[in-house]
């Protein structure tokens, strides 16, 4: 197989593993993970799974006592889905930056990669703290020994690695790193425990500086290539789908709105404009520099 027809196989099955694109009328339906930039081998994306582990624990105050038990289950599952892929998100910035330092990125790059990896182990650290107050036990991750299990690929040109890395840091960064912004900062916003919304303004925070990093690796990985590589992925930001997969109720009880919770409808209008937003800036990055236009 050519070294494009392998790359371009590869990036399909990694793009399908940041979300399964599902066709509906009108557009797409996206299994878009959210809280963390997604470790794949192969395209295949994994994660560590949940196990009785103190390790991981920070000292919040959440006394869930006062929520029903189905609520407490739900809030369980879904800090525990959280905190997986921050953990995960944690091996993914590591590769990152064995990535930039193999096409020559700055060191402004590489070191934005290494201090979001820390970042990534604060937010793990978070939600796995919340999902043990839900749960009224110590949780944490099992291990992880995909984190170091080589790809099957070994041998990447450094064109092939320059698009890999710019439609990446689309679809993760920009957008999906973007969107976990925007979740974290309304989720904050209507929390009503203090542990929440610390929790949730720190994500918020470090996520919004993960997709800023993205940009600056679009950026620059189009500065480095030609105007094949720009259309490539002007064309990808085109296909990003237009709606996520329905997660959660449609209408929330107050007590879930009091921790944090947003119903689809509010999940799917923070994503649509965090979409319009990503096509908004990309816009200029795809034309034709203007030193080489006409």
């Amino acid at each position: 197989m050519s070294s494009k027809l392998e790359l371009k196989a590869y990036l399909g099955r990694a793009l399908g593993a940041v979300g399964r694109w599902l066709p509906v009328v009108g557009g797409s339906v996206w299994l878009v993970g959210c809280d963390g930039r997604p470790y794949r081998l192969d395209g295949e994306a994994f994660a560590a799974a949940p196990t009785r582990n103190p390790d991981w624990g920070l000292p919040l105050t959440l006394d869930p006592r006062g929520c029903s038990p189905a609520l407490r289950h739900e809030l369980r599952a879904e800090w525990l889905n959280a905190a997986a892929a921050e953990h995960a998100s944690i091996a993914s910035f590591a590769r990152l930056s064995q990535q930039l330092l193999a096409v020559g990125a700055s060191p402004a790059l590489i070191a934005g990669a290494h201090m979001a990896a820390l970042d990534e182990v604060k937010h793990a650290q978070l939600c796995y703290s919340l999902a043990s107050a839900y749960a009224e036990e110590p949780l944490g991750p099992s291990a992880f020994p995909q984190a170091c299990v080589p790809e099957q690929r070994v041998a990447w040109t450094r064109e092939d690695l320059l698009e890999r890395l710019a439609l990446e840091s689309l679809t993760d960064g920009c957008l999906t790193e973007g969107f976990a912004a925007a979740l974290a900062c309304e989720a904050g916003r209507r929390a009503q425990h203090p542990a929440l919304i610390k929790v949730h303004a720190i994500v918020g925070a470090d996520e919004r500086t993960h997709a800023e990093l993205a940009w600056s690796v679009l950026t620059w990985c189009l500065d480095q290539s030609g105007d094949v590589l720009r259309a490539r992925v002007a064309a990808e930001a085109e296909r990003l789908p237009r709606a996520v997969a329905p997660q959660g109720p449609r209408a929330l009880a107050e007590q879930q709105r009091d921790h944090g919770q947003l119903s689809q409808d509010e999940r799917q209008a923070l994503y649509a404009a965090t979409r319009t937003e990503v096509l908004r800036r990309a816009a200029p990055l795809f034309a034709v520099p203007r030193a080489r236009a006409g």
